[in-house]
């Protein structure tokens, strides 16, 4: 309820504040009391946080810088597009700066987004990187990846994992798949308890070849994945934002379980920029989908997985048994295939509450029980 009325009187002073202008504004919202609690970010020692992103008034290099509102340890800020046209997907990032050194969420992994429909918008309030604490218990992750392309007569022999949190590391090759046969490789890693964040983790596969893929030679490789020292190659991940040289794969760490095993991810994602539809890619599912969450009932956290048939804007969200939406776990444009979302509701009851995903004309629900 307490949110509640902080959204509502932010709406009104933006109301109040633009009904004469022919502009509309946006509320930013980050909850820092994560990073706080860790030491990672101290206001009293000067630390700031910022939202940065694409579409004036905000950019890239300078951002917002944001401000802690009336719920402790949630800082605000409020933009203004006067120049957007609606319909436009902004995306943004926030980032702290702690030292004098600017310190990005979501650890290169895609940026958050949202639709701009030309009205005032609360959006709603999300942890800095996903972060939800360390875990409590050891979990082992097992990744698999499909070698869905025939390597242009090249043949790969290796391949390679890097990612964001120990055992990952960006550093080098040491994570090595095995090969299971039929263009399949995975690998079962180690996370330990009390290191490993319970949030956002991303990760991108690597693969060595005996000789040069001839698209590179065709199409050019304007993201320097190939290294001609070295013969590795990292995973192309262009899609659906050509020229994106930095999109990594994510997951959403639970340690639930002491095991998770990730979908079965793609070499090449169809549609990437590069690979192009492949004959041997996993097809689409049929129809969107709606698991039941896992685990159910559940405190703290709980893990949501969809599933979409055709690429086009989502919205995943919780609602209670009296219609007011809670929290939105996912919106925007999203690819066909498999999505996984976390959630960690700090501030509600127990109870029964509802998981809707709309994707275009469908619409899908379930029901989940948070027990405290």
């Amino acid at each position: 309820m307490k949110n509640l009325l902080v959204v509502a009187t932010a709406l009104a002073l933006m109301s109040a504040t633009l009904a004469a202008a022919d502009t509309s504004a946006v509320l930013f919202q980050v909850d820092m009391s994560v990073q706080e609690d860790i030491g990672a970010f101290d206001p009293g020692s000067g630390d700031v946080v910022f939202v940065r992103g694409g579409l004036a008034p905000l950019d890239w290099g300078t951002g917002i810088q944001l401000v802690e509102g009336l719920e402790p340890g949630v800082y605000e800020g409020i933009a203004d597009f006067d120049n957007a046209d609606s319909g436009t997907d902004v995306d943004y990032k926030f980032v702290m700066v702690v030292g004098g050194q600017d310190i990005w969420e979501l650890d290169g992994g895609p940026n958050r987004s949202f639709l701009f429909e030309g009205e005032n918008l609360a959006l709603e309030v999300v942890y800095f990187d996903d972060f939800l604490g360390f875990t409590e218990r050891d979990v082992t992750v097992t990744f698999n990846v499909l070698e869905n392309d025939d390597c242009d007569l090249c043949t790969i022999d290796q391949m390679a994992i890097r990612g964001g949190s120990a055992p990952l590391n960006w550093d080098d090759d040491s994570n090595l798949l095995v090969d299971q046969g039929g263009g399949m490789w995975s690998i079962s890693l180690f996370f330990p308890a009390g290191t490993t964040p319970k949030g956002t983790i991303s990760y991108k596969y690597r693969a060595h070849a005996d000789s040069k893929p001839e698209r590179f030679d065709m199409q050019g490789d304007p993201c320097d994945a190939w290294d001609p020292a070295t013969n590795w190659m990292w995973q192309d991940l262009r899609h659906p934002h050509p020229g994106d040289c930095f999109a990594n794969l994510s997951f959403v760490m639970d340690d639930s379980n002491p095991t998770m095993e990730l979908d079965v991810d793609e070499w090449y994602p169809q549609g990437t920029g590069v690979g192009g539809d492949r004959p041997n890619a996993p097809a689409a599912p049929a129809r969107a989908s709606l698991s039941q969450n896992s685990p159910n009932p559940f405190n703290p956290s709980t893990t949501i997985r969809f599933e979409l048939a055709d690429a086009g804007p989502v919205e995943l969200a919780v609602y209670d048994l009296s219609g007011h939406k809670i929290a939105v776990l996912a919106e925007g444009l999203h690819a066909a295939g498999g999505h996984t979302v976390g959630w960690k509701p700090d501030r509600l009851a127990s109870g029964v509450y509802l998981i809707r995903l709309v994707a275009g004309e469908t619409r899908l629900e379930r029901s989940m029980v948070l027990l405290k």
